[in-house]
């Protein structure tokens, strides 16, 4: 019954997404890029044991503009 329930909300839901999609606004660009960076380092130290340390960054811009009127966009 459960997995019933959540069939319907998760079809209503994107039933009311896809309409969102369909008049997507025109006059509105969206760029970005997204950075993943790993590093991976021996720690070299006197102890005996062969440590590493392992870690990770990301980064996401995201970049628009929309078209007001002619001739005058905003870009953030």
């Amino acid at each position: 019954m459960k997995l019933i329930k959540a069939l319907v909300v998760m079809l209503v839901a994107v039933g009311m997404i896809l309409p969102a999609v369909a008049v997507a606004e025109d006059r509105l660009s969206l760029s970005g890029e997204m950075r993943v960076r790993a590093f991976h380092v021996d720690v070299d130290d006197d102890s005996d044991d062969d440590s590493t340390d392992t870690w990770a960054n990301q980064r996401l811009r995201i970049a628009g503009k929309i078209a007001v009127a002619e001739g005058v966009s905003v870009t953030f």
